[in-house]
């Protein structure tokens, strides 16, 4: 009978256990105490959320992680990404990762994007990050480049240092983490594997030093990129950011050359998908729209953002821009509705939108019950908001991709519900006749778009 596994122990003394039985994975070992178990994987489960993407759980003696896998089929080459915190699987600059996710995939390359069980403890972080390489290297991995931002830049140069899998790294505005080791000396051990370093001068929680002082203690090959006017999660520089991700990834792994071929052929403009849903009563239909325009330009009876129950709209992207044009007087409304709780959908004027509601769905802060998980959020966000628009008689509403932003909610998963239930509302009796998805990313309009082609056009 297998001992319990110690609560404690030190990274210096991780071994990987190799299982060299066919579809078998690698165990994590505590070299210090007879080869003892730290993170054995027990099972895996998948789901298919898109076209070759999967939401994959690992479940392990140590709880259940959990990923995005966009597979390119036959391919042996994946990219490996460590989140700066929890479980947001977008990444910075306005979700690079699932951005690059695609475009690699169509290049040969797999991605996996996961999360973190315990964000708050270094060494489970970097156990989640090992078994995530046993389960690649079970099915099939033969090269994997791990990268990561904040947290998940300590996280991948500790675990380069220790798994043979990992053949190049790459670390975006790193970080100094607490009960993390010295991050200077692992990047000194990954060395002849390269290094990719990426940061903001303009970063004010992590000081550029840190970035710099990071390539300089790191052995050859190496290379240094440093955007001027870039803060913590470089939105200033997010197409760069890409660009350059892309082809040192690409680049790494032997396919240059069809990611160029990939990148070339994207330039074509996104158009305006439409697609009808039949009513179950009556003999109009409905309409579902997928749309790069900018939402708050739209003429539409109402737009959907997202903020918390502290019902301050400066808290995202969205909603700041929402203040910055249609006027403070949408702030006033709003706060003037507290107090509100998660799953609440609260209604102001648009001020000088062209829209003339806005409904406020509250995403996070705190639960007036049970908390729910991100994906049931999502879920009753979109239900109840276009609820909220038929009670009010409205006829066209425009939603973003709820929780792609800064809760880092997977955008493919975030498609999948929305589509499902927007189809579902507008095949029933509603006052609301057409539906926009407001997506501002490559990567948010291939989600949406998949799940649409599937309905008549």
């Amino acid at each position: 009978m297998q001992e319990p596994t110690p609560t404690e122990f030190k990274l210096e003394d991780i071994a990987i256990s190799t299982n060299d039985q066919e579809d078998g994975f690698d165990k994590i070992c505590d070299a210090t105490h007879d080869e003892q178990v730290l993170m054995e994987l027990y099972q895996v489960r998948g789901k298919s959320i898109a076209n070759n993407v999967h939401e994959v759980m690992l479940l392990t003696n140590r709880g259940v992680a959990q990923g995005m896998l966009s597979v390119s089929p036959g391919n042996t080459g994946v990219v490996l990404w460590a989140p700066g915190g929890g479980l947001n699987f977008n990444g910075p600059a306005r979700g690079v990762y699932a951005e690059l996710a695609c475009d690699l995939q169509a290049a040969g390359i797999s991605s996996l994007r996961m999360g973190y069980r315990d964000q708050e403890s270094f060494n489970e972080c970097v156990l989640d990050t090992l078994a995530w390489l046993s389960f690649l290297s079970g099915t099939g991995a033969e090269s994997v480049i791990l990268g990561g931002n904040g947290l998940g830049s300590s996280v991948a140069a500790c675990v380069a240092s220790i798994h043979p899998l990992v053949k190049g790294v790459i670390a975006i505005s790193s970080r100094t983490i607490e009960d993390a080791p010295d991050q200077n000396k692992d990047i000194a051990k990954i060395s002849p594997k390269p290094l990719l370093v990426i940061h903001g001068e303009k970063d004010t929680r992590n000081p550029v030093d840190l970035a710099q002082e990071l390539y300089k203690n790191a052995g050859d090959p190496k290379e240094l990129v440093l955007y001027p006017e870039a803060g913590t999660l470089l939105a200033e520089n997010a197409s760069d950011l890409h660009e350059k991700l892309g082809s040192w990834i690409s680049e790494q792994l032997g396919k240059s050359s069809e990611y160029a071929g990939v990148i070339s052929e994207k330039r074509e403009e996104l158009a305006d998908l439409v697609r009808q849903v039949p009513k179950d009563v009556g003999i109009s239909q409905g309409i579902l729209v997928l749309s790069t325009d900018d939402m708050l330009e739209m003429d539409v009876d109402a737009i959907v953002s997202t903020t918390g129950t502290w019902l301050n709209l400066q808290h995202n992207a969205l909603s700041g821009e929402i203040v910055q044009r249609g006027g403070s007087t949408i702030q006033d409304e709003l706060s003037a509705q507290d107090p509100v709780f998660v799953g609440d959908i609260a209604v102001t004027t648009a001020g000088n939108l062209k829209a003339t509601h806005i409904l406020h769905a509250i995403t996070g802060g705190q639960f007036s019950g049970e908390p729910q998980t991100m994906d049931e959020i999502v879920a009753i966000t979109t239900r109840d908001s276009l609820a909220r628009a038929n009670s009010l008689d409205l006829r066209t509403v425009a939603l973003p991709a709820i929780g792609s932003g800064n809760r880092g909610f997977p955008i493919e998963k975030a498609a999948q519900i929305m589509v499902t239930i927007a189809a579902a509302h507008l095949a029933g009796p509603t006052s609301v006749e057409k539906i926009t998805f407001s997506v501002v990313s490559d990567a948010g309009y291939r989600a949406f778009e998949g799940l649409l082609k599937l309905l008549p056009a």
